[in-house]
């Protein structure tokens, strides 16, 4: 998994990205591409993208996994019915937690999704901190993770 960390030298902001696994690290040097862009030259994709000058992947950054966290608050308010859908607030986030998933599943499979609700009455977390459950753990989306939520979203 590669770790972005920052680091500031003076004006120059470079970002390493670090493999946990073979703990190579590979520097982007954001400073190089805004002297080149006040040069008038065109960074755009290489910059934004990790794109090397022939368009391919010469960066850590097109290789990097996401790690999404749905941090839903539950308190009460959450629970009322919208009057536009006729859904719970909870319900909705909860269906738009289930079709983030299925476009993951779609686009990028190895990315990885966990939910957390917080202001619950009950606790469920490792740490054991008041008023935080952990519905689903960081894990690849899947099919079961999916039906999960909507078991959830239809009150079962």
């Amino acid at each position: 998994k590669n770790t972005p960390k920052t680091k500031d030298k003076g004006n120059i902001v470079k970002n390493t990205l670090v493999d946990s696994q073979s703990n190579e690290t590979s520097n982007m040097d954001f400073d190089d591409g805004i002297d080149e862009l006040e040069e008038g030259g065109d960074v755009g994709d290489e910059l934004m993208f990790g794109l090397d000058a022939e368009g391919g992947g010469g960066s850590s950054w097109s290789s990097m996994k996401d790690s999404v966290i749905f941090l839903v608050d539950c308190r009460s308010s959450m629970v009322q019915i919208n009057a536009e859908t006729g859904e719970s607030f909870f319900a909705e986030v909860l269906r738009a937690a289930s079709s983030f998933m299925k476009t993951k599943i779609i686009t990028s499979d190895n990315d990885r999704i966990a939910i957390v609700l917080y202001n619950t009455e009950t606790s469920k977390n490792p740490q054991s901190f008041d008023n935080i459950y952990i519905l689903q753990d960081l894990d690849m989306p899947d099919a079961e993770r999916i039906q999960e939520l909507e078991r959830y979203v239809k009150g079962d």
